[in-house]
Protein backbone atom coordinates (compact mmCIF):
# COMPACT_ATOMS: atom_id res chain seq x y z
CA UNK A 1 0.00 0.00 0.00
CA UNK A 2 1.69 3.41 -1.31
CA UNK A 3 1.75 6.37 1.29
CA UNK A 4 -0.24 9.36 -0.57
CA UNK A 5 2.24 11.80 0.62
CA UNK A 6 0.58 14.71 -0.56
CA UNK A 7 -2.73 13.81 2.26
CA UNK A 8 0.34 13.42 4.80
CA UNK A 9 1.56 17.22 4.30
CA UNK A 10 -2.23 18.08 3.77
CA UNK A 11 -2.58 16.39 7.31
CA UNK A 12 0.38 18.15 8.94
CA UNK A 13 -0.33 20.92 7.86
CA UNK A 14 -3.87 21.23 9.47
CA UNK A 15 -2.41 19.50 12.51
CA UNK A 16 -0.10 22.48 13.04
CA UNK A 17 -2.19 24.60 12.21
CA UNK A 18 -4.82 23.60 15.00
CA UNK A 19 -1.83 23.53 17.49
CA UNK A 20 -0.97 27.74 16.75
CA UNK A 21 -4.21 28.71 16.93
CA UNK A 22 -5.00 26.92 20.25
CA UNK A 23 -1.49 28.08 21.97
CA UNK A 24 -2.56 31.31 20.39
CA UNK A 25 -5.98 31.67 22.14
CA UNK A 26 -3.78 30.25 25.47
CA UNK A 27 -1.42 32.86 25.24
CA UNK A 28 -3.87 35.72 24.60
CA UNK A 29 -7.37 34.71 25.87
CA UNK A 30 -7.33 32.61 28.81
CA UNK A 31 -4.56 29.96 30.49
CA UNK A 32 -4.00 27.93 33.44
CA UNK A 33 -1.35 27.84 35.74
CA UNK A 34 -0.56 25.88 38.85
CA UNK A 35 0.12 27.83 42.27
CA UNK A 36 3.84 27.92 43.34
CA UNK A 37 3.41 28.65 47.14
CA UNK A 38 1.27 28.83 50.09
CA UNK A 39 1.17 32.62 50.30
CA UNK A 40 -2.23 32.39 49.36
CA UNK A 41 -4.07 30.28 51.92
CA UNK A 42 -6.50 29.63 52.53
CA UNK A 43 -7.83 31.00 50.23
CA UNK A 44 -5.53 29.47 47.69
CA UNK A 45 -3.51 26.52 48.01
CA UNK A 46 -0.07 25.41 47.06
CA UNK A 47 -0.38 23.85 43.87
CA UNK A 48 -3.89 24.57 43.10
CA UNK A 49 -4.35 25.22 39.70
CA UNK A 50 -6.22 28.65 38.97
CA UNK A 51 -7.94 29.67 35.10
CA UNK A 52 -6.85 33.05 34.00
CA UNK A 53 -8.85 35.63 32.11
CA UNK A 54 -6.00 37.09 30.14
CA UNK A 55 -8.91 39.44 29.03
CA UNK A 56 -9.25 40.70 32.19
CA UNK A 57 -7.41 44.41 31.84
CA UNK A 58 -5.95 44.21 28.21
CA UNK A 59 -5.71 42.22 24.81
CA UNK A 60 -2.37 41.63 24.25
CA UNK A 61 -0.34 39.99 21.24
CA UNK A 62 -0.04 36.09 21.57
CA UNK A 63 3.29 35.15 23.16
CA UNK A 64 4.76 38.45 24.33
CA UNK A 65 3.42 40.93 26.67
CA UNK A 66 2.74 43.91 23.75
CA UNK A 67 -0.53 45.14 24.83
CA UNK A 68 -2.82 46.38 21.87
CA UNK A 69 -5.39 47.76 23.35
CA UNK A 70 -6.47 48.21 27.72
CA UNK A 71 -9.30 48.64 29.32
CA UNK A 72 -8.51 48.52 33.06
CA UNK A 73 -6.02 48.22 35.74
CA UNK A 74 -6.09 45.84 39.00
CA UNK A 75 -8.20 47.21 41.55
CA UNK A 76 -7.66 46.27 45.54
CA UNK A 77 -9.15 42.69 46.38
CA UNK A 78 -8.00 41.34 42.68
CA UNK A 79 -5.91 37.89 42.58
CA UNK A 80 -3.43 38.61 39.69
CA UNK A 81 -0.74 36.11 38.26
CA UNK A 82 2.56 38.25 37.25
CA UNK A 83 6.39 37.18 37.52
CA UNK A 84 8.80 37.77 39.87
CA UNK A 85 11.23 40.74 39.18
CA UNK A 86 13.63 38.84 40.94
CA UNK A 87 13.92 35.05 39.15
CA UNK A 88 10.76 35.38 37.02
CA UNK A 89 8.99 32.86 38.98
CA UNK A 90 5.16 32.97 37.86
CA UNK A 91 3.08 33.87 41.05
CA UNK A 92 -0.08 34.41 42.59
CA UNK A 93 -0.46 37.60 44.42
CA UNK A 94 -3.86 39.61 45.71
CA UNK A 95 -3.69 43.35 45.29
CA UNK A 96 -3.79 44.87 48.33
CA UNK A 97 -2.95 48.81 47.06
CA UNK A 98 -3.08 50.62 43.52
CA UNK A 99 -0.38 53.33 42.32
CA UNK A 100 -0.13 56.40 44.93
CA UNK A 101 -1.16 54.27 47.58
CA UNK A 102 0.88 54.40 51.44
CA UNK A 103 1.37 50.53 52.13
CA UNK A 104 2.28 49.10 56.07
CA UNK A 105 2.30 46.44 58.22
CA UNK A 106 2.46 47.02 61.88
CA UNK A 107 2.58 43.54 64.09
CA UNK A 108 0.54 41.55 61.19
CA UNK A 109 -1.81 44.41 60.51
CA UNK A 110 -2.58 46.02 56.90
CA UNK A 111 -2.27 49.67 56.45
CA UNK A 112 -3.26 51.28 53.47
CA UNK A 113 -3.33 55.11 53.17
CA UNK A 114 -3.22 55.08 56.90
CA UNK A 115 -6.06 53.21 57.18
CA UNK A 116 -6.51 49.73 59.10
CA UNK A 117 -7.45 47.00 56.31
CA UNK A 118 -11.09 45.48 57.96
CA UNK A 119 -10.25 42.12 58.99
CA UNK A 120 -12.98 40.27 61.15
CA UNK A 121 -11.33 36.77 62.77
CA UNK A 122 -12.94 33.76 61.63
CA UNK A 123 -10.52 30.76 63.30
CA UNK A 124 -7.58 29.84 65.34
CA UNK A 125 -6.27 26.55 64.54
CA UNK A 126 -3.28 24.57 64.37
CA UNK A 127 -1.68 22.96 61.47
CA UNK A 128 1.35 20.80 61.33
CA UNK A 129 3.49 22.64 59.08
CA UNK A 130 2.54 25.87 60.52
CA UNK A 131 1.97 25.70 63.91
CA UNK A 132 -0.73 27.65 65.20
CA UNK A 133 -2.54 29.73 62.59
CA UNK A 134 -4.92 32.70 62.55
CA UNK A 135 -7.14 33.06 59.79
CA UNK A 136 -8.99 36.35 59.12
CA UNK A 137 -11.99 37.87 56.58
CA UNK A 138 -10.21 40.89 55.29
CA UNK A 139 -12.54 43.25 53.25
CA UNK A 140 -10.48 45.46 50.08
CA UNK A 141 -12.44 47.68 48.56
CA UNK A 142 -15.33 45.21 49.01
CA UNK A 143 -13.70 42.12 48.09
CA UNK A 144 -13.75 39.71 50.61
CA UNK A 145 -10.62 37.07 51.07
CA UNK A 146 -9.55 34.70 53.90
CA UNK A 147 -6.12 35.44 55.16
CA UNK A 148 -3.86 33.60 57.58
CA UNK A 149 -1.40 34.56 59.65
CA UNK A 150 1.18 32.09 61.14
CA UNK A 151 2.69 33.77 64.00
CA UNK A 152 4.95 30.28 64.95
CA UNK A 153 6.81 31.18 61.00
CA UNK A 154 9.50 33.48 61.55
CA UNK A 155 8.22 36.31 58.55
CA UNK A 156 8.48 40.14 58.26
CA UNK A 157 5.58 41.08 60.72
CA UNK A 158 5.76 44.97 60.24
CA UNK A 159 7.81 46.95 57.44
CA UNK A 160 6.93 50.66 55.33
CA UNK A 161 5.16 53.10 55.14
CA UNK A 162 6.02 52.30 51.24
Amino acid sequence: MAIDKKKVLREIRIFVLMILIVSSLRSALADWNDVPTGSMKPTIQEGDRVVVNKLAYDLKVPFTTMSIFKWGDPVRGDIVVLFSPVDGTRLVKRVVAVPGDQVEMRENQLYINGNLAKQSPIATTELADYGRAYVFAENLAGHQHQMMVTPDIPAVRSFGPI
